[in-house]
């Protein structure tokens, strides 16, 4: 472990530092104290061993990846890779406009909407651009948009985007969301199935009642579900019975199904629609090169074929947040892979942070605007290749961890995280 990793955490505390001057070169007074803010955030992640471009070690836990079901590498992956790149020859990217109808990409679309239940698919570079681009597609100057205020950073860009009117409603609470409807009027309605940070679940069986009661159109962000929930792997709407509630549902191919792109799904009208009016779409070259479109298609055929991945997925982290209950943490708000430890404020998501590095258990720090103000977090994410004896170090690792922090019972970022 580098020797950096192992400083008392009184040396990486956040210090405000001197004032900045009046001016820096390229910046407006109000970019300058942005920046300024941003740096005493970053603190934290840039004392993260992972944000110093430190390399987990080989007796370390590294609960940082979204690839819960251990696919990146595979070697059918791989295969698929190869084959394609040796017998295809070369290509370029292309807008998707320019698509031939029996391209791999079109293939790959019916066949991930077919997987997933809904009437049409398009890919996308990533799920940034699918979220972007679909909110600028189905929304317009002045329509109520009605979003979870823990919504995926991409569904707000494309609000903004789109020039609608967002009305934020509180997380996972139907109340805020009726109220906010019955104040604006019918519009469109925007959730995470499962939210990154907290792994939280969207109670999606009163979120499409409520929609379809107000006329209102649902978008659902499936990126943290997708491969994970579903009796195929198939998502959390597809598991909960309620494909034809859902009008749009969205996610990042960067997950489970470690490869680079996004997915849009909606009515085969809409879709054909998105491919010449999202600008995303038009004026990039937004189409992945078929060994990408190859890969992704062998993903898919072990999130369907291998069920053990996801099962253990799913036992291993009920268990932990079990155990890291009873030791105090507040994970309740999460029923997923993504286990979060509330910390709150800056400083106390650093000082856990070192605690927990220096005795090899390794996840991903959450500050502002990731997450709410002093309601910072750890973020560790479960995968399939954890042994019992793993999850039971992690178990003991994060005992340590308190006792060295002294955070009493009931830990104080409890009140934090219940938000």
């Amino acid at each position: 472990m580098s020797e950096a990793t192992t400083r008392p955490v009184e040396d990486l505390a956040l210090h405000e530092g001197p004032a900045p001057p009046a001016r820096y070169r390229g910046e407006a007074p109000g970019l300058t104290q942005r920046i300024e803010n941003y740096r005493l955030r970053a603190a934290v992640v840039e004392n993260a061993h992972l944000a110093r471009g430190g390399a987990i070690p080989d007796d370390a836990l590294g609960l940082v990846s979204s690839d819960a079901l251990r696919l990146g590498g595979h070697p059918h992956l791989i295969d698929a890779q190869v084959r394609t790149l040796r017998g295809d020859g070369p290509h370029a990217p292309t807008s998707l406009v320019f698509l031939g109808e029996d391209s791999p990409q079109r293939r790959f679309e019916a066949r991930i909407a077919d997987f997933v239940g809904m009437e049409g698919a398009v890919l996308c570079q990533s799920g940034w651009t699918a979220n972007v681009g679909l909110l600028q597609t189905i929304a317009e100057r002045g329509t109520p948009v009605y979003i979870d205020l823990h919504a995926h950073a991409s569904l707000w860009e494309g609000i903004q985007v789109a020039g609608a009117d967002p009305h934020p409603f509180r997380h996972n609470n139907i109340r805020s969301l009726a109220r906010r409807i019955r104040n604006h009027g019918p519009g469109i309605v925007i959730v995470d199935a499962v939210y990154s940070a907290t792994g939280s679940v969207c109670p999606l069986a009163d979120v499409t009642r409520l929609c379809r009661d107000t006329g209102c159109i649902l978008v659902v962000d499936e990126s943290h579900s997708m491969g994970l929930h579903g009796n195929r792997g198939n998502g959390l709407v597809a598991e909960k019975g309620l494909l034809g509630e859902v009008d749009y549902i969205t996610f990042s191919l960067a997950k489970t199904f470690v490869s680079r792109g996004g997915v849009v799904m909606g009515p085969d009208r809409v879709m054909e629609f998105f491919r010449f009016e999202s600008r995303q779409a038009i004026f990039s070259a937004a189409a992945p090169l078929p060994h990408d479109i190859a890969g992704m298609g062998a993903a898919l055929d072990l999130v369907e074929n291998d069920t053990w991945r996801r099962q253990r997925v799913t036992q291993s982290a009920a268990w932990l947040r079990r155990e890291l209950g009873v030791l105090g943490f507040d994970t309740a708000i999460s029923q997923t892979k993504i286990v979060p430890l509330v910390a709150g404020s800056d400083l106390e998501v650093l000082r856990l942070l070192v605690a927990l590095e220096q005795r090899g258990l390794f996840g991903l720090p959450f500050v502002s605007p990731a997450t709410p103000v002093d309601k910072g977090l750890i973020r560790l994410t479960v995968h399939c290749d954890l042994l019992a004896a793993d999850l039971e170090r992690v178990v003991d690792i994060c005992r340590e961890a308190r006792a060295e922090l002294g955070w009493p019972l009931p830990f104080a970022g409890t009140q934090a995280a219940a938000g």
